[in-house]
């Protein structure tokens, strides 16, 4: 009996440590981002798991090419963002984000990514973030991620 409680707890344990994110930035106190330490690589290529549960609730662009407007704003609570970070060219680029309706990250709303019609149209602000872009000194978040997921 107790060979099977402890090879049970041992179990819980490891897929616990294997799903725990670990904190990148508080982003100047308005939300906790975490990365997924389980980083996927495939040559000079990384890919990097980010998650982020809002405070207060933040607005997502919903495109809908049946409707009048085709695109809408909806309130969201979370977000899981994948970025692809480049090791050699040492660049990033946002490959989707998903967002959700609560902070649990449960109720999915929509998922964007960046070969997405809406996106590869678009010149917005919101539509900007999927292009890759040079890691550089002043943006500390792309720093970080380029550190975590080259392991500089």
């Amino acid at each position: 009996m107790y060979k099977y409680v402890v090879f049970i707890a041992c179990t819980l344990l490891s897929t616990v440590a294997q799903a725990a994110w670990v904190l990148m930035d508080d982003n100047y106190g308005n939300s906790e981002e975490y990365y997924d330490p389980a980083i996927t690589s495939r040559g000079s290529l990384s890919t990097i798991r980010t998650f982020m549960a809002l405070p207060i609730r933040g607005q997502v662009p919903v495109y809908d090419p049946k409707s009048e407007p085709k695109v809408t704003l909806k309130l969201y609570n979370a977000e899981l963002s994948v970025y692809d970070v480049d090791c050699k060219k040492k660049t990033v680029r946002l490959t989707s984000r998903s967002f959700y309706l609560d902070q649990d990250a449960k109720i999915l709303m929509v998922t964007h990514g960046y070969k997405d019609t809406f996106i590869q149209e678009s010149n917005s602000r919101f539509a900007q973030q999927f292009r890759v872009t040079k890691v550089l000194p002043e943006f500390p978040r792309t720093v970080k991620m380029l550190s975590i997921a080259c392991k500089i």
